[in-house]
């Protein structure tokens, strides 16, 4: 069970810094917010999951 929580954090991490270079790359400003929020809930995500590991 806690591989598979370690697995999903690094998944979200990912796709939170991979959200977050697109923000950097983005030109328009509602796919950057877009891009922001999915980051964000990434982030959330992967924060919810470190707690839940301890």
């Amino acid at each position: 069970m806690k591989s598979l929580l370690k697995a999903r954090y690094y998944f979200h991490l990912f796709l939170h810094r991979y959200n977050r270079r697109l923000v950097d790359d983005a030109i328009c400003v509602n796919l950057k917010s877009k891009l922001m929020a999915k980051s964000d809930y990434h982030l959330c995500k992967a924060a919810g999951l470190t707690a839940k590991a301890e």
